[in-house]
């Protein structure tokens, strides 16, 4: 299946086993949100497995998506991996100034220490810099999760999904920053990383409807 003319992507070839879902347009500025899923899944809804391609229907204010172009001219590496254990004061800096940004995964363990009802809704595990076809975009990947729960019981009852989302500036450098997003996410660790390849795969064929 070709992905075709969504905001800044000419095209994308999916991966063979996935087909259309629910298509979401407007409701809230010029948002959509289009998903799609693994063949197999036709019969669960939802989906246990989803590719989105998103658009939150606004730019975020000035200063995040500032912050977030500056973040994007940086070359491609990792700025946090959790699995490290490093000292991540620098990276939340920088997890602060985006804010809006990342969107629901703002609300983030590295900005949010609060515990209980109060506590973040998203565990970020890995936040990067990569090139798509000569696009930088910013992925983002960890998992939301119900308030309170800690690392250890991601898997087990609450977890909300398992998530895996390229952000990138479809704006050109004279307009406000416009954020467009590519999700994976899925409901364990296990079944987001045997479609995390198929992913990948298809990243390679991104062409971009302003290159």
């Amino acid at each position: 299946m070709l992905l075709k003319k969504v905001g800044v992507i000419k095209d994308m070839l999916l991966p063979a086993e996935f087909v259309q879902g629910e298509h979401q347009f407007g409701g809230m500025g010029n948002n959509w949100r289009l998903i799609y899923y693994p063949r197999k899944y036709k019969d669960e809804s939802p989906s246990p497995v989803q590719l989105i391609s998103y658009y939150r229907g606004s730019p975020p204010i000035a200063a995040a998506g500032e912050a977030f172009r500056v973040m994007l001219s940086q070359p491609p590496q990792i700025l946090f991996a959790q699995e490290d254990g490093k000292d991540a004061s620098a990276v939340t800096s920088m997890v602060k100034n985006l804010g809006a940004a990342l969107g629901s995964a703002s609300d983030n363990q590295l900005v949010n220490q609060k515990q209980g009802l109060h506590g973040p809704i998203f565990y970020l595990q890995k936040l990067a810099v990569a090139q798509i076809s000569k696009r930088s975009v910013l992925i983002v990947s960890g998992v939301f999760h119900r308030s309170g729960a800690t690392p250890d019981e991601f898997q087990f009852e609450g977890s909300t999904n398992y998530s895996h989302a390229l952000l990138f500036d479809a704006a050109s450098g004279s307009e406000p920053c416009r954020i467009e997003e590519i999700v994976l996410q899925a409901d364990t660790a296990e079944l987001l990383g045997t479609y995390l390849p198929l992913l990948d795969r298809a990243l390679n064929t991104v062409r971009w409807a302003d290159r």
